[in-house]
């Protein structure tokens, strides 16, 4: 009996803690939302009406957005949506009150969807000048695999994303072309010094796993949040790239999705980060991990001409496609 009473307690004190959220249920313009202990989520079906977006039949555990575009796929209690099949990382996962209604937070209304919903969110400046930054160099190595290093592998890629560029009529700066080190703030002051339109790192990845493999990249982290990445940093305040965030964003899985076609490497997707490259470029700025040197089998393909040249397709033609989508504002 008293296991009983201990049960019933218990679910009791679970619907009461699925319920209190609701409490604060209330009209926000014209789509409602419902305020909890992690910030403000707004309800998708208003979302949907206010944006003019569709939604797709998907598995009850699912919900898909989309318009002629994009297709948003989320998925209750996850943080991993699926644009385009493009897997996205969101800040907070999405809710369901138990009457079935989907919650997504405001934050990632306004900096994980908006973007691609609302075109008139970005800044539309043409973009003309590119800053390329292959990562390391010099005394610093990098991530080392059996036989390579990354900073090598950086400034090969690097360099054929310049030439591709180059020809498709763009000004390009490197911020090293040789084995130089500069340091991080030399990189990112180069944004300003040359007034430049983009800022696209190129790295490799590493992990004391020998089995992680696949491609990311990040974009920088909003203000006033927790670092994905670095949970107990203190970096809340603004900073000059938070200005550009949603155009980082666009620019981030345009890169992304061109690498995954052009490679078949496997999506670890687009991510936030506070690296110092990316909060301190007052431009659109992006970090790209194009694969982890070490594993053996993706070093083995990042010591290839052939692979290499994959990635700089990729890296390139999806800026192209960025700088493509801004030209139609």
């Amino acid at each position: 009996m008293k296991n009983n009473m201990n049960f019933f307690r218990l679910r009791a004190v679970l619907l009461l803690a699925a319920l209190l959220p609701l409490s604060s249920f209330a009209l926000n313009g014209r789509m409602r939302g419902m305020n909890t202990e992690k910030g403000r989520y707004l309800r998708l079906a208003d979302l949907a009406e206010e944006w003019q977006l569709h939604s797709e039949k998907a598995p009850q555990d699912r919900i898909v957005l989309a318009d002629q575009n994009y297709r948003f796929e989320l998925v209750a209690g996850s943080r991993g949506a699926r644009v385009n099949g493009m897997l996205l990382h969101l800040h907070y996962p999405p809710v369901r009150d138990p009457d079935g209604n989907w919650f997504l937070h405001q934050l990632d209304l306004e900096r994980s969807l908006e973007p691609y919903f609302r075109p008139d969110s970005l800044y539309p400046d043409p973009v003309r000048r590119i800053i390329l930054d292959p990562g390391h160099g010099g005394d610093d190595p990098g991530a080392r695999g059996q036989t390579l290093l990354e900073k090598e592998v950086n400034l090969a890629v690097a360099r054929r994303v310049a030439a591709r560029l180059r020809a498709a009529g763009f000004d390009v700066v490197m911020t090293r072309d040789d084995d130089s080190e500069p340091r991080l703030t030399e990189r990112a002051a180069m944004v300003r010094a040359i007034n430049a339109d983009l800022f696209v790192s190129i790295h490799q990845n590493a992990a004391t796993n020998r089995s992680a493999v696949g491609i990311e990249t990040f974009c920088v982290t909003p203000p006033a949040t927790v670092d994905p990445q670095d949970p107990r940093s203190p970096l809340k305040y603004d900073c000059p790239g938070h200005r550009f965030e949603r155009n980082s964003l666009r620019l981030a899985g345009n890169i992304q999705s061109r690498l995954l076609q052009n490679t078949g490497a496997t999506d670890r997707g687009v991510k936030r980060a506070r690296f110092w490259v990316l909060r301190m470029s007052d431009c659109p700025a992006v970090l790209v991990e194009c694969g982890f040197i070490s594993n053996a089998g993706e070093e083995q393909k990042l010591a290839r001409d052939d692979y290499r040249e994959r990635l700089a397709e990729g890296i390139a033609s999806g800026i192209l496609q960025y700088c493509r989508e801004l030209e139609a504002l």
